[in-house]
């Protein structure tokens, strides 16, 4: 129990007169030493000393906060790989054991996942009647790159969204819906002429819109500052399609930049979709450790070197020669 003013020494004998007629314990109270199995509380109540208290302790007793709020969680991520959390003498406890099942469960479909992504990003090869070169090996980067990166972000949306409406079903249908509407408009635009002639540009879109989302993150709980719940789900869906407009340019323009052969096109889709399921899976690890801002953060670096890789191939198109027809002679 705590209290924002001291508690009286009547509240205080009546609090330990009904712990005696309970069989309990009074662990902690003020102007009394503490019990044994709370003696490192008073250091953990005192503001001097609490921060360090918390970082020395074997758990992760850090208070839990709305970019992470998985107070369940009280192992760090360094634990998935400590001897203490396995075999029959290890010392977690029946909660923190399923929890740690789950989070090795977890990361062993990140590795899965990885692993089939990349096993197609390096090996597979397309049959049947497709024709033309494949993308090079900066459009594979790029596809890549950006299935992470788009994970990355509707996952961090859902996660923080989800805490500001209250209802996590319903949130994961508004995020991916409202997004998946802007991706497509996003699609759509990038077809514009304009557009089309400075791909370039169009690709910095996504990036600046990965970092204004790095930046906004912290202030999104604004959002529940609005008048009603419909209002509050309103706003998180512009902001949804908003975010889906801009990262939805990058496929289109990178199908343009690297490739316009079939054979390129499936490969694209098909490394986009790979790598699409790869950043779920380690989306949803990323925000379990370093909560939803991390996780927002995590796509700026997909987004970065998916434009610098589209920008490199366009200097590289652009310093390659036109071809020289061969000079024919005319004989006799």
């Amino acid at each position: 129990m705590v209290s924002p003013s001291r508690f009286s020494p009547g509240e205080v004998a009546a609090l330990e007169r009904f712990t005696r007629s309970n069989r309990g314990t009074l662990l902690l109270a003020p102007d009394r030493a503490p019990v044994q199995e709370a003696e490192a509380w008073p250091k953990l109540l005192s503001r001097a000393s609490r921060s360090v208290e918390i970082a020395s302790s074997p758990w992760d007793i850090a208070p839990p906060t709305d970019k992470r709020p998985f107070f369940f969680l009280q192992l760090r991520p360094r634990d998935v790989f400590s001897p203490r959390a396995y075999g029959p003498k290890g010392n977690l406890g029946p909660v923190s054991a399923i929890t740690m099942n789950g989070v090795r469960i977890l990361l062993l479909g990140v590795v899965l996942a990885l692993l089939a992504a990349v096993s197609l990003l390096v090996l597979a090869r397309p049959s049947g009647g497709r024709t033309g070169a494949p993308p090079s090996g900066g459009g594979r980067v790029f596809f890549a790159a950006l299935g992470i990166g788009y994970m990355a972000v509707q996952l961090a949306l859902h996660q923080r969204l989800s805490i500001i409406l209250g209802h996590p079903t319903a949130t994961l249908s508004l995020v991916v819906a409202a997004m998946l509407s802007g991706t497509g408009l996003g699609s759509a635009l990038a077809g514009h002429r304009r557009l089309r002639s400075s791909p370039g540009t169009v690709l910095a879109l996504p990036l600046l819109a990965a970092a204004g989302l790095g930046l906004a993150f912290p202030y999104l709980g604004w959002l529940s500052d609005a008048p009603t719940l419909a209002w509050t789900a309103a706003a998180s869906g512009l902001l949804s399609i908003g975010t889906g407009v801009l990262l939805g340019v990058a496929l289109p323009t990178g199908v343009r930049v690297f490739t316009s052969e079939e054979r390129g096109v499936a490969e694209a889709w098909a490394i986009n979709g790979a790598f699409s399921v790869a950043g779920s899976a380690l989306a949803a690890l990323t925000g379990l450790t370093v909560g939803s801002h991390g996780l927002a953060l995590l796509a700026l670096p997909c987004y970065a070197i998916a434009w610098a890789t589209a920008v490199w191939q366009r200097r590289l198109a652009g310093s390659r020669p036109e071809p020289v027809a061969s000079p024919v002679t005319r004989t006799a």
